[in-house]
């Protein structure tokens, strides 16, 4: 039997740098250490979507993509299960 934790849990966190060209491999979800705006797009979307987000939270988005015209949130940070 699998273990649910760890089929559940965050495994690795990067820092990332928003990008209006940069993509980057899919997310299991996406945090920010400051409250603000993130323009994402994630797996399966045609074009990003700006999201309000609050510091501290784990929001479970597939994102490819942190776009920096639109994001005002900082220290965002993407989210992998391993």
């Amino acid at each position: 039997m699998a273990n649910r934790v760890d089929a559940q849990s965050v495994g690795r966190m990067v820092l990332i740098t928003p990008s209006d060209t940069a993509q980057f491999e899919p997310t299991v979800g996406l945090s920010v250490n400051v409250d603000g705006n993130v323009n994402v797009q994630c797996v399966g979307m045609d074009s990003p979507v700006v999201r309000a987000v609050v510091a501290g939270v784990d929001y479970p988005w597939r994102v490819i993509a942190v776009y920096a015209s639109g994001t005002s949130a900082t220290g965002i940070v993407a989210l992998y299960q391993e």
